[in-house]
């Protein structure tokens, strides 16, 4: 009889840790295909399964990011962080989705903790520099720029290393074109 207790517990963690996987492999795939409303349902079949699967609240955080959603994705993207602190895509991504919201104070701050963690990320340093550029703070701006461009000229946003050129001594006192029509 113990026998049969131990094989059915088993069998049963077995089938719902395959449930879980289903569900975070159909919210990956369908995540890929571009389908985000049926991706953060299928994730968040995956989340009810398993609520510390710092993965699945990564890829739902994401899914909602590319949807604009942007008060949405930076709920989930705290509680992806919550779980798993040293992911640096997942700060990255945070801070892209202050940044959509105009928040670019609260960018630079989750674009700086992506670099604490890897000083070496160009996005990381090219989208901090972006967020600077709107807080009106152009030598903060040109720092982090150059240094993207620094580390890899190839990985940078692209029109970085316009940004760097437009934004010299003359144009921090008076641009004299809107920073748009470089990015848009």
């Amino acid at each position: 009889m113990r026998f049969a207790y131990v094989v059915f517990i088993l069998l049963f963690m077995l089938a719902t840790s395959g449930c879980q996987q289903t569900a975070e492999d159909q919210g990956n795939a369908l995540y890929h295909q571009g389908k985000y409303d049926e991706a953060i349902i299928a994730l968040d079949e995956a989340i009810k399964l398993d609520p510390n699967d710092a993965d699945a609240w990564n890829l739902k955080s994401t899914a909602l990011y590319f949807q604009g959603k942007y008060d949405e994705a930076v709920k989930a993207f705290d509680e992806a962080i919550r779980l798993d602190p040293k992911d640096t895509n997942t700060w990255n991504l945070k801070g892209g989705a202050l940044y959509g919201q105009g928040e670019y104070s609260e960018a630079v701050k989750a674009f700086d903790e992506a670099i604490k963690l890897d000083p070496n990320d160009a996005n990381a340093w090219c989208h901090k520099g972006t967020a600077l550029y709107f807080q009106g703070k152009y030598n903060e701006s040109i720092i982090a720029l150059d240094e993207a461009i620094r580390l890899n000229p190839n990985d940078a946003m692209p029109g970085s290393s316009e940004v760097v050129h437009f934004i010299d001594r003359e144009s921090i006192m008076r641009p004299s074109k809107p920073m748009t029509k470089l990015f848009g």
